[in-house]
């Protein structure tokens, strides 16, 4: 994972600080963040952490029904602020996401066509 450039860390921060409140626990050096209930976030991360080398990373949350997800799948490196609302992820968490979205009405889905209109 190459260097996230100082522009775009402050807007994962800011981003992170709007969606979601810190969790300490003793004796942790990571910031570690829970998103907001009402979030859209929340239908995406269980948590979202800051370690102490300056790397965001998140857990996405996998429904425990799904066992054949990798467990190294369930991570992922947030490199820009984008990523954060629309990962790059296996694709049976994205599946799941999409439906945690729909259920909260947080997914906006517009009808697309590619032919000309006439």
């Amino acid at each position: 994972m190459g260097n996230i450039s100082k522009k775009n860390r402050k807007k994962l921060v800011k981003v992170i600080n709007a969606n979601c409140h810190r969790v300490t626990h003793f004796g942790e050096h990571n910031a570690m963040f829970v998103p907001y209930d009402s979030s859209p976030l929340s239908a995406i991360w269980k948590y979202l952490c800051i370690r102490d080398d300056g790397a965001f990373t998140g857990r996405f949350l996998v429904d425990r029904s799904e066992k054949h997800i990798p467990f190294s799948e369930r991570y992922c490196y947030i490199n820009a602020p984008e990523q954060l609302f629309a990962p790059r992820a296996y694709i049976e968490i994205n599946k799941q996401i999409v439906n945690r979205l729909k259920e909260h009405n947080q997914l906006y889905a517009v009808y697309y066509t590619w032919r000309k209109r006439k």
